[in-house]
């Protein structure tokens, strides 16, 4: 996500499509509200972890991480890529 954070125009689509497709409604079906959860456990975990955490750290991860989260929850009911790999229906 820090990539994709580093050129909000073209870096999530270098970065998360693949791995928005895998997390979207037709794969894993990882909404909104699991996204809220896991960032919230994100930061608790930089709070408990980062002897030198301060709400300037929280701000900087949190604005990095919704670059991300938010590329996934637009992607959400989209079809995954071509690129992306498919399980075998064996």
């Amino acid at each position: 996500m820090l990539l994709a954070a580093e050129d909000e125009e073209r870096g999530p689509e270098l970065y998360l499509r693949d791995l928005a497709a895998r997390h979207g409604q037709r794969q894993l079906d990882i909404g909104a509200r699991l996204y809220d959860l896991w960032l919230d456990s994100l930061l608790d975990t930089v709070r408990q972890c980062d002897p030198e955490c301060s709400d300037e750290v929280l701000e900087a991860w949190e604005r990095v991480m919704a670059v991300g989260v938010r590329y996934l929850l637009r992607h959400y009911r989209k079809p995954p890529p071509s690129s992306l790999w498919k399980p075998s229906s064996a």
